[in-house]
């Protein structure tokens, strides 16, 4: 076995706590399941050689066999870094709480806390297969992870086999015409003639593999075509972003990310490895599309389509106070006035990002000062007739420069959609630190309804020292309201314009008092004004609230049942469980970790 043991304190559940004929997933504790230093040696020889003993991060920064000044160090200087951990099975960007943070945080001690226990390194479909099958036999919760940057703590999981998928890299290949693996066309079968995935004849890209939007953005743009993806581009492709659904500074042009992917390799919970797609294991196929990750199976690789590169201009609007005024109701009006323009903003075919602030604060992901900064791209369209498209949006904003803002709109020519992306979209969140969030989509009917726009953003603003911010996707419309078959996306996305998120961010050494005033703040307050202004939407799977208690209608609305039927169907055990997905309203967490089959 990898020696990587954990060598500092690890609280065991009490041994009082006892299995209950396999209603519970087993834990350190459970001798008559757990598995013995023999099996976990027959297991690591047979991968051969990839199993490891999880330890935190953090722990060479404490005393302890692992304690190492020099690593502690390079640990303390790239611990805001999404890429250094990324290395690490338990490496994750946004944890509930730090179980061991580094020196100076949150922490006096260090634990595994919620990480997975024992992780495979696998690097090919055998790997995975061999380790569910051992987790199976086990009773083992399994968590699967690639980089570990998700909001809802869905990739980790107490006393869990992890499957990591980090190094699982067999290669990017272009397919200049598409043709699946199982010569899914439009004449086979007849049946599926109407079937959108199938019809694709354009250009594609394999993903096989961990590779992080940053990679596949950096191929496609060597083959000139573009692909669909995240504005975080260190995310995985074709992890819990692509099989969530994922939003794009490109999809009112092509559509949602779930929405280009035309084939799946997938290992299932027993072992096997399938294909999914628009001819083959069809319900799998629209499961991945949208459902959400970490549910149905491990993805293996993705093909997704592309589309000739192409020039893009940029049109930036910003709304700032002017200086001296510190009039907040006049910054708010305005605000809410801009989310009245949205619906035209789309109308003129554009498509992009917004993000508000009402107090200074260190946020994540929005200016750090007062300020609503949008940018729109668009696509093969010169500076004149986006100016012009943009002019009905600014003469409604144009008043608010007499009253103490100054609204300015630049308008920028980029010779291709890579280089737009990555001037005025692309970023790399700061991680080492805690989120909660909650967001929403909203209709045109409830973005022009000016009363109650204007008491979401009043609730919305937030405080002083809350560190509160907004992000608004104004991508609705065009490619998004498409009736794509196939497809597991939350049908009230389809028929949004906007999808907006309320967050609040905290350092580590925030005391968890405070983290918890945080997170009812966001749920019951925050995220509750969300709802009010659109009650009958739903939430964008991969950027919400784990704490929502509507979560199950909210994330998934009308495609509840599909989905559960397909996961009976592919994991019929449940051996795959994440926070929030699919069946996980059928088990609970006691208190000592253990994760149990509920009754009724």
């Amino acid at each position: 076995m990898i020696a990587w043991k954990l060598l500092v304190p690890v609280t065991l559940a009490s041994l009082s706590s006892v299995v209950q004929a396999g209603r519970c997933k087993c834990i350190p504790s459970d001798k008559t399941c757990w598995p013995t230093e023999s099996a976990l040696t027959s297991f690591n020889a047979s991968l051969p050689g990839k199993l490891i003993q999880n330890f935190p991060v953090a722990a060479p920064c404490y005393p302890g066999p692992l304690n190492d000044s020099v690593q502690c160090a390079d640990i303390q200087a790239n611990w805001n870094s999404s890429l250094f951990h990324a290395q690490f099975p338990t490496g994750y960007d946004y944890p509930y709480t730090f179980s061991c943070d580094i020196p100076g945080g949150n922490t006096s001690s260090c634990s595994l806390g919620d990480s997975p226990y024992y992780a495979v390194n696998v690097t090919n479909e055998n790997d995975i297969s061999l380790a569910l099958n051992f987790a199976a036999q086990h009773n083992m919760r399994v968590s699967i992870k690639q980089t570990g940057h998700d909001f809802l703590g869905r990739s980790t999981g107490y006393a869990s086999l992890e499957i990591w998928t980090h190094n699982l890299r067999q290669g990017l290949t272009f397919h200049n015409s598409y043709l699946s693996t199982s010569q899914c066309s439009p004449q086979e079968p007849e049946s599926i003639e109407s079937t959108g995935a199938a019809l694709w004849a354009g250009s594609a890209i394999t993903i096989g593999g961990a590779y992080t939007w940053t990679q596949v953005y950096q191929f496609a743009y060597e083959q000139n075509v573009i692909v669909v993806g995240g504005t975080c581009t260190g995310v995985g492709a074709i992890g819990g972003y692509l099989q969530g659904g994922g939003h794009s500074a490109s999809m009112r042009e092509f559509g949602i990310a779930a929405d280009q992917v035309l084939e799946y390799t997938v290992v299932l919970a027993n072992g096997e490895v399938v294909t999914a797609n628009a001819c083959h294991n069809t319900d799998l196929f629209q499961a991945l599309r949208g459902g959400g990750g970490g549910t149905y199976g491990v993805v293996i690789n993705a093909t997704i389509k592309a589309y000739p590169e192409m020039p893009v201009t940029a049109a930036i609007l910003t709304i700032v106070p002017q200086d001296g005024n510190d009039d907040l109701a006049t910054f708010l009006d305005a605000v809410a006035t801009w989310y009245e323009t949205t619906p035209m903003i789309l109308e003129a075919n554009l498509g992009g990002y917004a993000g508000w602030a009402a107090w200074d604060g260190d946020t994540l992901l929005a200016p750090k000062v007062r300020r609503l900064e949008s940018a729109f791209g668009g696509f093969n369209r010169s500076i004149d007739n986006v100016q012009e498209s943009m002019a009905p949006v600014v003469a409604r904003l144009s008043s608010f420069n007499s009253k103490g803002m100054n609204v300015t709109a630049e308008y920028i020519a980029f010779p291709d959609y890579f280089t737009y992306f990555h001037n005025v979209h692309a970023n790399s969140m700061d991680v080492g630190q805690s989120i909660i969030m909650s967001s929403r989509f909203l209709r045109s009917a409830q973005l022009t309804n000016s009363t109650a726009v204007r008491q979401m953003v009043n609730v919305t603003a937030g405080l002083p020292s809350q560190n509160s911010f907004t992000v608004v996707g104004v991508n609705g419309g065009g490619a998004v309201a498409l009736d794509v078959p196939n497809t597991a996306i939350n049908p009230a996305w389809r028929e949004s314009l906007v999808n907006n998120l309320v967050a609040r961010n905290w350092p580590d050494t925030t005391p968890y008092s405070e983290v918890k005033a945080a997170q009812d703040d966001i749920t019951y307050v925050k995220g509750a004004a969300l709802e009010l202004l659109a009650p009958d939407t739903g939430t964008y799977i991969n950027e919400a609230n784990y704490k929502d208690p509507n979560y199950l209608a909210n994330f998934y609305g009308t495609t509840r049942p599909t989905l559960e039927a397909i996961k009976q169907k592919y994991d019929p055990n449940d051996l795959f469980y994440c926070i929030t997905c699919i069946r996980s309203n059928y088990w609970y967490q006691e208190a000592d970790g253990r994760l149990c089959y509920k009754d009724s």
